[in-house]
């Protein structure tokens, strides 16, 4: 078959979105043999939060000559990652026809875009802004931060990159969030993202005292570009400011104190 020499992955989806066929190159990115009849259903191999998309596009493309462009998550002998599914509608093969699709790999072209920082104004928008983000690995070591780490708290960069996310958190509160990666991590083959926040300090090398910020983690594990943990952290030191004085105003008298 001519499908057979496309070094995409090439798969013939029946109506009820079992499989019928696929090529080598499928094959091979699933770790399966798509060659016989009713072998599973497409939707298996989407990512969770991608089968609303994919389910309502397998819907549709009867409608046009030629399917959207889906940018997608898929399961592959890999782990997950990130392909663009296009599907075309072909009535004459099959019992009540087939869509054929295609399947390209975009994870590395994707992680060659953001190491070449391909989206300018995105890059400047996270380095000239206040909240600092760290990306976080499986091992919960940092492996990279936004430049407001250091604007702010006066971290050194190599200080920081490649030491546990911990290591920049007061000591009271590393526990707590040592305790959310390790819960996260154990769910992490779900499908589904997970997210945590939890308010600690961090500490400052310009400070005597840990500033306090809302930390919220994001589990990216399945993300085939992220493939860890996101962490922004917002300084929440004059909302606490606020709260306590309004706390002292609801206790005391303005007169008598």
């Amino acid at each position: 078959s001519g499908l057979e020499l496309v070094p995409d992955a090439i798969v013939l989806i029946a109506a009820d979105l079992s499989l019928v066929w696929a090529n080598s190159a499928a094959e091979s990115l699933f770790g399966f043999s798509g060659t016989e009849q009713g072998s599973g259903s497409i939707l298996e191999l989407i990512h969770p939060e991608d089968l609303t998309l994919v389910s309502h596009a397998f819907t549709t493309v009867r409608e046009k000559s030629v399917g959207t462009p889906l940018e997608v998550r898929v399961a592959t002998v890999d782990g997950w990652r990130l392909v663009e599914i296009v599907g075309r509608w072909v009535s004459d093969m099959g019992d009540r026809g087939v869509t054929v699709a295609s399947l390209r790999d975009l994870t590395q072209r994707r992680r060659w875009d953001i190491a070449s920082h391909a989206d300018e104004q995105l890059r400047r928008l996270v380095d000239h802004t206040d909240v600092i983000t760290f990306l976080v690995g499986i091992d919960g070591h940092v492996t990279s931060h936004s430049p407001a780490l250091t604007r702010r708290l006066g971290h050194d960069p190599e200080e920081v990159q490649g030491r546990p996310l911990t290591a920049v958190i007061a000591m009271e509160d590393r526990q707590e969030v040592h305790q959310i990666l390790r819960d996260l991590a154990g769910r992490h083959s779900d499908g589904v993202t997970h997210r945590r926040t939890v308010e600690v300090g961090l500490l400052s090398t310009r400070r005597s005292e840990p500033v306090p910020h809302e930390l919220t983690i994001v589990d990216l594990h399945d993300d085939p570009i992220v493939q860890g943990y996101v962490v922004t952290a917002h300084d929440v030191s004059r909302l606490r400011a606020v709260r306590r004085a309004l706390e002292h105003q609801a206790m005391h008298d303005d007169l008598t104190e």
